[in-house]
């Protein structure tokens, strides 16, 4: 845990957790005052469809903003972002006018997509690849928390009092004041941190590979989300589904920054849920915990859809355009997901065109999954071999081997003894042993004489 703990770190959860609270909040208020003027199906098509795809179009000007080089990231115009979000929060959730709360509503979703680019970039340049799921997911998990904190209030009608709105402002001017400190040269920051690092930049292919993978998986979660279990309705807790999500959110980025491989087969394995809670339908019992469950697996899902294009993009800063990416192609995933289930009216052909989409899914998954992490997972197990015959060798102590595994990082004495719960002396004197066991000068002699061993 305590590796967590870190400034940028922290800042970066704050970002995050201020940003999606209001947000995600404001978004259930006007949705909860669009069905003062229509119903049903309408809202859904209003929201979760043309709503969601507003917010994915905030997503890519975003991204088109950076990739154009428009000071758009860490300056005042991100501030003006926040600020005409909140301006447009007003009409949004209080007009009386339909039209005005449409379109006020629409601009307000395209702000929220912007909103969402500025931290995911945030996330991929300021949070290590270790620490960057967890990070997202306390984020995320905590907004969710608070959201339906927030809802319970006032008899569960809060979120739909213009009382609310004094809450968002609070919300919006934090947002301003931890965005305008960070105003610093991240980006400058960054490109020292790259610096000496001959990555490549991302490839279209991989992009519309990972892109079509994310939005085949939402479309396929969001359609299973949208079978019909009106049989056990009455024993589901919508508040106690959002405790189950937010608490998956967080353990879903302890998972996830543990082991990408991981968290991606878990992802997939949420897909399943759906499909066995028909086949559990008759017991009611089961399909509520699995209903549960499933909530719980979706955390999963969101918390690896976004963090696959933050991985890929956080390689070089060149890339970093597509930061938001994977919340962009889930939000239409989502989109069209909701729109078919609408226009599909038969259980039937619901779940059988679900099912065909499940199998591209599974497929599509898998081919991205062995261009990501198979052959990753092939070079770390020929360098833990290489390693491992290299201490033999030398016969390295356990502790020896800890020490030389900081030093092969790149680490300080300093930091090696903080990561060890040791002293600096101690260090010291086990660098001492394997210099002396290894017949080498210096630290950079051990490193040379160990990357001729791994080569």
């Amino acid at each position: 845990m305590k590796k967590y703990l870190n400034p940028k770190n922290n800042k970066c959860l704050w970002i995050i957790y201020i940003c999606f609270f209001w947000t995600g909040s404001s978004y259930l208020s006007w949705l909860y005052h669009l069905a003062d003027f229509i119903s049903g199906i309408r809202v859904d098509l209003a929201t979760e469809v043309v709503g969601y795809l507003f917010q994915a179009l905030g997503i890519f000007l975003y991204s088109m903003a950076v990739r154009k080089g428009i000071k758009l990231r860490w300056g005042n115009i991100q501030i003006f972002a926040v600020v005409t979000d909140m301006l447009l929060t007003l009409p949004a959730t209080l007009s009386k006018s339909f039209i005005t709360v449409m379109i006020s509503g629409y601009c307000m979703n395209i702000l929220h997509g912007i909103i969402a680019g500025i931290y995911l970039f945030r996330l991929a340049a300021e949070v290590k690849v270790g620490n960057r799921a967890f990070v997202f997911g306390i984020g995320y998990g905590a907004a969710s928390a608070s959201s339906f904190l927030l809802s319970l209030t006032v008899k569960g009608n809060f979120l739909k009092s213009p009382v609310v709105l004094i809450v968002y402002t609070v919300l919006a001017a934090l947002a301003v004041f931890i965005l305008k400190d960070g105003e610093e040269d991240e980006k400058g920051r960054f490109i020292e941190e790259k610096a000496g690092t001959d990555k490549e930049n991302v490839t279209i292919k991989l992009i519309i590979l990972t892109g079509i993978t994310i939005f085949i998986l939402s479309f396929v979660k969001n359609m299973g989300f949208s079978f019909p279990y009106e049989e056990i309705k009455g024993g589901i807790s919508l508040e106690m589904t959002r405790l189950f999500y937010a608490l998956g959110l967080v353990i879903a980025g302890y998972i996830c920054d543990m082991d990408r491989k991981y968290a991606a087969v878990l992802c997939v394995a949420s897909l399943c849920l759906p499909f066995l809670m028909i086949i559990l339908s008759s017991e009611i019992g089961t399909s509520i915990v699995i209903w549960m469950l499933n909530y719980f697996l979706f955390a999963f899902f969101t918390v690896f859809r976004v963090i696959l294009f933050s991985d890929i993009s956080s390689e070089n800063i060149k890339d970093l355009w597509i930061s938001g990416y994977g919340l962009l192609f889930g939000r239409i995933g989502d989109a069209i997901g909701t729109m078919i289930c609408i226009l599909i009216d038969s259980d039937a052909v619901l779940i059988i065109t679900s099912s065909v989409l499940f199998v591209a899914s599974v497929l599509s998954f898998f081919t991205l999954y062995h261009k990501l992490y198979a052959v990753t997972e092939t070079v770390e197990l020929n360098e833990k071999r290489r390693f491992e015959g290299f201490i033999d060798k030398y016969s390295f102590s356990e502790r020896e081997k800890e020490v030389m595994v900081c030093l092969i990082e790149g680490r300080s004495n300093t930091e090696i003894a903080s990561l060890l719960y040791i002293s600096e002396s101690t260090v010291k004197f086990h660098v001492h042993n394997l210099l002396k066991k290894t017949e080498c000068e210096n630290r950079r002699e051990l490193l040379t004489l160990y990357r001729q061993a791994a080569g």
